[in-house]
C-alpha cells in the first residue's frame, strides 16, 4: 500500500548531524551525545538544562530542514587527540569528551557542517542540499551508554525521505495506521475497549479469541496432550530448562512417543515485540532422539494450513547450523511447494533449529506471529536417552491484532466473532430467540441475538455485513414447531427442529 524510496545509512547519517546543528543552534548550552542511524531512520541524544516538551519539536524540525536546504558541504577534519579533547571540553561538550578518550591514540575524525563539528568517522553524502526533507518523529530519554547510573538524556527520533511526495504519503499512512489501531478497530467493531492500560474484550471479543484457540487446537493439538499450567517465565529457554518436571511423577514408556504439552505462559521475550498484551500457547512435542526429524514435517504442514484458514500470507526465517541439512532441505521444499518465500540464516551458533513465521500487512510492516523450535537430543531428568524437544509458539492475541490491524477488523468468515445470528420474525418472537441463542451456546457456538426492531430483510444484512456465516429466523411457525429456519451464506436451508439443531450447525461450520 506504502512504498518508500530506501535511504542509505550515510543519508540518515548526514540528517542526524543536521539534527544536532539545529538543536545547537536554538540550544547554545546542550550537551550532544550519539546520534546513530536505526532501521526506520536515526536518533540523536541531548541533555539540555531545561528538557523540552513535544511542542519544541516543530521549532527544531523547521531548523533542521532550514539547515537541509542552505547546501552545506559534509567536510571530514582531523586532528591529533589531544586538540580534539582540548576542542570537546571548551564547548562544555562532556559526553564528546568521554568518547574521544575511549578512541585509540590516533588522528580523531570530525565533520564540520557549516559552524557545527561532531566526532563521526563517516561516511556522510556530499552536500545537505542532496538530502530530502527531515520529519522528527518523537522524543524519548535513555541513561548515556544505556546505564541506569548515568544521566537521563533525551532522545529525538527522526526520519528523512526522498521527496515532499513521500513525506505527504508518509502523514498519510501515520493516519492509516491510527485507524488501523487494534485498539480503534476493537471499539468501532463493538469487541473490546481499552480501560486505563488494560485492555477488556467483550462477549463478542472474547469469543473471536476463543474461536482462534480452538481452531489452532485443531491444527496442533489434535493428538492427544498432556495440559500444564506456568503462570510466568522470563524466556522459553527457562521452560524448557523445568519442563521435565511436569513428568517426576511418572517414567515414560517409549510407546507414549511423541508427547505434547500444551501451556499457557506469559512470556517476555522478542518474539512479542510491541504487543505483550496476552499469553501465548505453548505446544511442546518430545521425540525419542532417534526418531528421524523428517517425520516432525507434517507439523509445519499444520502451521502452513492454520495460516491458509486465517488468509494470512506468511514469509519464513529458517535458522540453522548448516544448511545441507536434509532436514532443513527438506522444510525449505515444504516451504517452497507451498509459495512461502523464506531465507536461510546459517550459524553454527544455531545449535537449535528454529523456524520463524511472519506476515506483512498492508503498510509493509513485518509481524513475528508464529514460531516452532526444535531442540535436538536434550537431556531430561526422567528419561534414559535424549529428547527432542519440539515447541510451537502461537500468541492467539497477538495474531487478533496482526489480523485486525490489516483488515480493518474485516476478519475472515472462519474467525467471525458473530459466527450465527439469531434473527426474530417480531417482538413477540423475542423470548423464543433468546431460548434458542442459550440452547446455541451452551452447545459450543458463537450466536448473538438481534432484537431490533429493524425489518427482516435489514437484519439479514446487517448479519451477513458483520460477516456472519448463519442466521437463524425465528417466527411464530418456527415457535410453534420448536424448530427454526436456517440461512446460510445467503441461502435458504429450510426448517430444522431443535433437536437436531446441534448435528446440522455442526455440519455446516465445519464445511
Amino acid at each position: 500500500m506504502f512504498n518508500f524510496t530506501s535511504i542509505s545509512d550515510e543519508a540518515k547519517h548526514t540528517a542526524a548531524h543536521i539534527l544536532a546543528a539545529a538543536v545547537v543552534k536554538l540550544y547554545p548550552k546542550v550537551k550532544i551525545g550519539v546520534g546513530p542511524v536505526t532501521k526506520q531512520g536515526f536518533y540523536y541524544e541531548f541533555e539540555f538544562s531545561k528538557k523540552i516538551q513535544d511542542k519544541d519539536l516543530e521549532k527544531i524540525e523547521k531548523e533542521a530542514n532550514k539547515i537541509r536546504k542552505e547546501g552545506h558541504n559534509m567536510q571530514q577534519m582531523f586532528m591529533s587527540k589531544d586538540e580534539a579533547l582540548n576542542m570537546v571540553l571548551q564547548r562544555g561538550q562532556i559526553y564528546k569528551a568521554e568518547l574521544l578518550k575511549s578512541i585509540p591514540d590516533q588522528d580523531i575524525s570530525f565533520y564540520r557542517l557549516g559552524d557545527f563539528m561532531d566526532l563521526c568517522r563517516g561516511p556522510h553524502i556530499k552536500n545537505t542540499g542532496d538530502l530530502g526533507p527531515i520529519k522528527i518523529i518523537k522524543i524519548d530519554q535513555a541513561n548515556w551508554n544505556d546505564d541506569p547510573t548515568r544521566p537521563l538524556l533525551q532522545r529525538i527520533y527522526g526520519m528523512t525521505f526522498s521527496s515532499d511526495k513521500e513525506l505527504e504519503e508518509y502523514y498519510v499512512m501515520k493516519q492509516e495506521e491510527k485507524e488501523r489501531d487494534y485498539v480503534t478497530v476493537l471499539e468501532r467493531n463493538n469487541l473490546g475497549r481499552l480501560v486505563g492500560d488494560s485492555l477488556l474484550l467483550n462477549e463478542s471479543g472474547s469469543q473471536l479469541l476463543n474461536k482462534l484457540e480452538k481452531l489452532i487446537n485443531s491444527h496442533f493439538l489434535n493428538n492427544r496432550f498432556t495440559e500444564i499450567y506456568v503462570n510466568n517465565v522470563d524466556n522459553i529457554e527457562e521452560l524448557f530448562e523445568h519442563i521435565d518436571t511436569a513428568f517426576q511423577y511418572k517414567i515414560r514408556s517409549p510407546r507414549e512417543f511423541p508427547i505434547t504439552l500444551k501451556s499457557r505462559a506469559n512470556v517476555d521475550d522478542d518474539f512479542l515485540n510491541e504487543k505483550k498484551q496476552s499469553h501465548r500457547i505453548i505446544a511442546a512435542k518430545q521425540y525419542r532422539s532417534d526418531l528421524d526429524l523428517i517425520n516432525l514435517l507434517p507439523q509445519i504442514t499444520h502451521i502452513l494450513n492454520f495460516f491458509k484458514d486465517l488468509e494470512i500470507d506468511l514469509k519464513g526465517e529458517i535458522f540453522c547450523s548448516k544448511e545441507d541439512d536434509p532436514f532443513i532441505q527438506a522444510l525449505s521444499n515444504i516451504l517452497q511447494r507451498d509459495g512461502i518465500s523464506h531465507t536461510k540464516v546459517v550459524s553454527q551458533f544455531n545449535s537449535d533449529i528454529r523456524i520463524r513465521f511472519s506476515g506483512q500487512d498492508v503498510l509493509n510492516r513485518t509481524w513475528n506471529i508464529a514460531e516452532l523450535t526444535i531442540k535436538v537430543s536434550q537431556k531430561m531428568k526422567n528419561f534414559r536417552d535424549p529428547l527432542n524437544i519440539v515447541n510451537t509458539n502461537i500468541n492467539p492475541f497477538r495474531i487478533i491484532v496482526y489480523m485486525l490491524e490489516n483488515t480493518k477488523g474485516n476478519l475472515p468468515r472462519i474467525l467471525s466473532p458473530n459466527e450465527i445470528v439469531i434473527i426474530p420474525v417480531g417482538k413477540k418472537n423475542a423470548e423464543y430467540a433468546l431460548k434458542v441463542c442459550q440452547l446455541i451456546g451452551n452447545m459450543g457456538f458463537i450466536a448473538s441475538t438481534d432484537l431490533t426492531s429493524k425489518s427482516i430483510n435489514k437484519k439479514v444484512y446487517l448479519a451477513n455485513k458483520k460477516n456472519s456465516t448463519l442466521q437463524i429466523i425465528v417466527g411464530d411457525k418456527e415457535q410453534t414447531t420448536n424448530s427454526v429456519s436456517l440461512r446460510h451464506l445467503d441461502k435458504d436451508l429450510g426448517l430444522v427442529s431443535l433437536e437436531d439443531i446441534n448435528t446440522t450447525l455442526s455440519k455446516i461450520i465445519e464445511t
